[in-house]
């Protein structure tokens, strides 16, 4: 059965050409960015399916939100919300706020360009928050590709003061937590995409793993060719 006061927060943008992994479209061409943001946002939608767990997929810009229920088929799986705030961290805030506001009790936000990152990762998530303040996914770049609270211990200072481009986030985040004494579990460590190299140790890593075909997989392999070409010219 489902636990109804359990909620997944999916970080998304509209996923529009020149506006979606634009450090991999200076390479490879906005298009060719933006055809892989979406087949990483509907592999990350897929997997919310899979799980069955109350989510809410938060968008930006908010004003896009129409849109891109419509892209999305406005799916009943899901409730859709524009992301509300200045920055990345503000906005992150304020989707927990909203959602303990709205009787969440324990929540975890994801971004959405993480391929093959497993379903189970959302039951243990929320499982550790039984008996932990936050729950963290730390990213190999130094950030965080997940980020939970349960509703008693939700700390919106550790959204402020981040520079979020630095590969000193999660460093900076963890700090702040435990200044405020919440107690942190830590998920394992797991690679989102944000450049070109981070597509190539992609395209190698599924060269030696033959798991289930994923939009992303499929994507990756057929422009594998062209991904080396710029990584080794």
């Amino acid at each position: 059965m489902t636990d109804e006061s359990n909620r997944v927060i999916l970080f998304a943008k509209f996923p529009e050409i020149g506006a979606v992994k634009t450090r991999i479209g200076v390479i490879m061409g906005d298009v060719f960015a933006c055809r892989l943001y979406v087949n990483l946002l509907k592999d990350s939608l897929d997997r919310l399916r899979e799980v069955k767990i109350p989510s809410l997929v938060s968008i930006a810009p908010a004003w896009r939100t129409d849109d891109f229920k419509r892209w999305a088929g406005d799916d009943p799986c899901f409730g859709y919300a524009g992301q509300q705030g200045e920055d990345l961290g503000e906005r992150m805030a304020n989707a927990f706020c909203a959602s303990f506001a709205s009787g969440f009790v324990k929540c975890v936000l994801i971004g959405s360009d993480l391929p093959d990152l497993p379903a189970s990762i959302f039951a243990e998530s929320l499982t550790l928050l039984d008996t932990n303040g936050a729950v963290v996914g730390p990213a190999a770049d130094g950030g965080y590709y997940l980020i939970g609270f349960h509703k008693r211990h939700f700390l919106p200072a550790a959204f402020q003061g981040i520079r979020w481009s630095a590969s000193s986030v999660l460093e900076n985040t963890i700090a702040i937590l435990q200044r405020f004494e919440v107690r942190v579990a830590m998920l394992k460590q797991l690679q989102d995409i944000d450049t070109i190299e981070d597509l190539a140790r992609l395209a190698r890593r599924y060269d030696m793993d033959h798991g289930i075909p994923s939009r992303t997989r499929l994507f990756v392999q057929k422009h594998r060719q062209a991904i080396e070409a710029v990584i080794f010219k």
